[in-house]
């Protein structure tokens, strides 16, 4: 049985009231510390390992693609180890786990986002983000270099998700669900940019999503 709810919640605030303003404790309708800048959505989730652990990871969300359709994930960027709940009152202990987070986290939790920083970073793919090309990420890259009017990197990222599709359609010798609605998406993508009204669309998609997350004065 995982910890009780009440227990995470607590785990979250205490967290929370570490971080600099430009985090917002989001106890509505998604689990997580959050900050938003432009595109991107920074996430610091608390989770229940078994009854008497929690441990804390860090993600990296695209508010410009519509989540209820399309996996929205860009990355992991961090994964610490995991805190007793007994320990947690422990001042020292506590200490030493907000330190791994400040050390480990990426973007710097104590630092402002950036969302062309990011991109240029997952451009060259640092070894601190530690992720590999794969169809997930394929996807988002093409997406977040829409939204700033980078056309040659889109199309290299999107002819880099077809690769993938492919790869897994014959692995599979079945179409994939999401798949299909990525492709799709990219393709109405790629149809704004030509249009030149890309931003403004994922604009509009962002602002959905904000409301649909709970995010602080979304409207």
């Amino acid at each position: 049985m995982g910890m009780k709810k009440r227990d995470l919640k607590r785990v979250q605030r205490d967290i929370h009231q570490h971080l600099c303003p430009s985090w917002f404790n989001n106890e509505g309708r998604i689990p997580g510390i959050i900050r938003e800048e432009g595109p991107l959505i920074q996430e610091i989730e608390v989770f229940s390992h078994d009854g008497f652990c929690y441990q804390v990871a860090a993600w990296i969300f695209l508010l410009i693609i519509p989540s209820s359709k399309v996996p929205s994930q860009l990355c992991r960027t961090g994964n610490l180890g995991f805190m007793r709940m007994k320990d947690h009152e422990n001042e020292m202990k506590f200490a030493r786990l907000l330190k791994q987070m400040r050390e480990q986290m990426v973007p710097s939790i104590d630092h402002p986002l950036e969302p062309r920083k990011l991109l240029e970073r997952l451009d060259r793919l640092d070894e601190d983000i530690a992720w590999q090309i794969t169809f997930r990420y394929a996807f988002a890259m093409a997406v977040f270099h829409a939204y700033y009017g980078h056309d040659e990197k889109v199309l290299d990222y999107t002819r880099r998700f077809h690769e993938f599709v492919e790869q897994r359609r014959q692995a599979t010798r079945e179409p994939n669900e999401h798949d299909t609605k990525a492709l799709d998406f990219l393709a109405e993508v790629s149809g704004w940019l030509k249009a030149g009204t890309a931003r403004e669309r994922l604009d509009a998609i962002r602002d959905e999503e904000r409301k649909r997350l709970g995010s602080p004065d979304a409207g």
